[in-house]
């Protein structure tokens, strides 16, 4: 297998293994009482039961697949694996709570997974140029700066009261 693709793998164990950690611990979370879910006690809680350690160790684990792929694999293929942590922890976190994934859910996975791969085969994940001039950071600044801005502007416009401050101002018409 050539260390580009045994890279990707463990990226991609990594990420199970990160998403299967944080599904055991939400869910093992949310059965605290209420009484228990402050400070030091929800702690003391949660490592006396065994599915928080289940978790634990999952994270660990998850860890190690991670410094391994890094220790063979380029930065820019391994860390935006990652990504696809929420590609697995989706259906699982969906199952333990007992409901269906809606179509947009799944419409969102689908869009996450498509831009995934375009950034991994665009962005060439081999070895290369360890540092790039500024000139070649600035389209993408450029891009990314009107995207965040796009966000924020929707968002601020999603619903009938901002959340820009307390005078809870309307957005723009």
């Amino acid at each position: 297998m050539p260390v580009t693709a045994l890279a990707a793998a463990l990226a991609l164990l990594a990420a199970a293994l990160l998403a299967l950690a944080a599904a055991v611990q939400q869910r093992t979370a949310a059965t605290v009482p209420d009484d228990e879910a402050g400070g030091l006690r929800l702690i003391l809680t949660l490592v006396r039961r065994p599915q928080w350690w289940t978790g634990t160790i999952c994270d660990t684990a998850g860890f190690a697949a991670q410094a391994a792929a890094l220790g063979i694999g380029s930065l820019l293929l391994v860390q935006p694996l990652l990504v696809t942590s929420l590609l697995f922890a989706l259906p699982l976190g969906a199952r333990w709570a007992g409901r269906q994934l809606r179509r947009a859910d799944w419409m969102w996975a689908v869009l996450l997974a498509g831009a995934l791969a375009v950034f991994v085969v665009s962005g060439e994940p081999t070895e290369g140029v360890d540092r790039a001039a500024p000139r070649e950071w600035l389209p993408a600044g450029v891009v990314l700066g009107a995207v965040f801005a796009g966000c924020l502007l929707g968002r601020c416009c999603s619903s009938p009261r901002s959340r820009l401050g307390p005078s809870r101002r309307r957005c723009p018409p």
